[in-house]
């Protein structure tokens, strides 16, 4: 019993020392920022604060180039404006490489969800990259007018059998819905029932995967342990799959992407013209020289018009099953998420440039009395009626 306590008391020491000398790389390194705790680094402070408040004390505090520990995670938080130019523009080629989409997870070339435009690195980042962009022109998204427009109109015609019933409903479900609609047709050619069922499967897999709370105790257990992380992974994974009703959201959504995938290449018939055929069909040049990122913005249109010049007399190759699989899983979340979040706000701002809403105050609160289509600019009438 002693020399097991001596040796957990060694052990003990050891991990102490270990945490410290970990925890003090950027003192060594001569970079300011808050001191962390040898067992949660910052992390607490981040969680109690909130990120954006914190980063803008610790900014006026430490100078626009600070380190910080997120859990055990070194993390460089630079907002230096003549820093950032570098970093985004001049030497893209060194920082090309991304953070997991999962805080607890890391790249593995040998992990299929790893082969994501997201997380690929290097050359690799690159081919992913440059079959995307062409897909965002302002031509192609033109060609996706007809889609939006069907998606459009489901969602009003929603909204006249609503009205006509006299149904109250959360508008914020609408625009999930709409906006998942809208990814699946435009990037996948696939027709959903996702704005007419309300059990949808898809949109509750959708849902689920971005449910994670910034403070959610799993994390901080991963972030703060790494030896626990693929512990935390695990469990984080076994609850999402109990809320799906026994159906991991990930493997339920990828393995929709591969039905698709396998359904194009076996019946010419099902061919269409967006993303997922673009990977599908697409070669990519394989180089060794600095990435121009120039030529990876999305809407470029020389890039467009040069996509088939830059692979003449070069060695290509085709995406992998893992790479287009992973990436239109990405794009699929990202749109969804994105967009859902982003549209309301759209949609508030479309309607002030627009139309002026006339909103008369009672005794009970204020009542949108009419909305009137207006060019000139926002006006108010401060004796009877607030004009927006």
């Amino acid at each position: 019993m002693e020399i097991f306590t001596a040796l957990l008391c060694v052990a003990g020491f050891l991990w102490i020392i270990w945490r410290w000398q970990h925890t003090s790389t950027f003192q060594k390194l001569g970079i300011p920022g808050p001191k962390p705790n040898l067992i949660f680094g910052n992390i607490l402070e981040l969680y109690k604060k909130g990120p954006i408040k914190c980063h803008e004390e610790w900014v006026k505090r430490y100078g626009r180039v600070l380190g910080y520990y997120y859990g055990m995670k070194p993390v460089l938080l630079v907002t230096d404006p003549y820093i950032l130019k570098d970093i985004f523009i001049k030497d893209f080629p060194k920082f090309i490489n991304r953070e997991t989409f999962n805080p607890l997870d890391r790249y593995s070339p040998k992990k299929k969800e790893s082969q994501s435009v997201l997380i690929l690195p290097g050359q690799a980042w690159k081919d992913v990259r440059s079959v995307l962009t062409p897909t965002f022109t302002m031509a192609k998204m033109k060609q996706m007018a007809g889609s939006i427009n069907s998606s459009i109109e489901n969602m009003l015609k929603g909204f006249q059998e609503r009205a006509q019933k006299g149904e109250e409903f959360e508008i914020f479900d609408v625009y999930q819905r709409l906006t998942l609609d809208v990814i699946t047709k435009t990037a996948f050619g696939v027709q959903t029932d996702v704005q007419t069922n309300p059990r949808s499967s898809i949109l509750r897999a959708t849902k689920l995967l971005f449910i994670t709370h910034y403070k959610d105790p799993v994390v901080l257990i991963g972030l703060t342990f790494p030896f626990l992380r693929r512990l935390c992974i695990k469990v984080g994974d076994i609850l999402i799959t109990i809320l799906n009703k026994g159906r991991p959201p990930h493997k339920m959504l990828r393995a929709g992407i591969r039905k698709v995938m396998e359904l194009r290449r076996t019946n010419p018939q099902t061919r269409k013209n967006d993303l997922l055929q673009l990977m599908l069909d697409t070669t990519v040049a394989v180089e060794t020289k600095e990435v121009d990122i120039s030529k990876l913005e999305a809407g470029n249109v020389e890039f467009e018009k040069l996509g088939n010049e830059e692979t003449t007399g070069k060695k290509t190759r085709a995406l992998t099953d893992a790479e287009i699989e992973s990436s239109a899983f990405i794009v699929l979340l990202a749109g969804a998420y994105a967009t859902r979040h982003k549209l309301p706000d759209w949609i508030i701002g479309l309607i002030d440039s627009t139309c002026v809403i006339i909103i008369t105050e009672t005794k009970t609160g204020l009542i949108i009395e009419d909305c009137k289509l207006q060019s000139d600019t926002l006006q108010l009438d401060r004796d009877r009626q607030i004009v927006i």
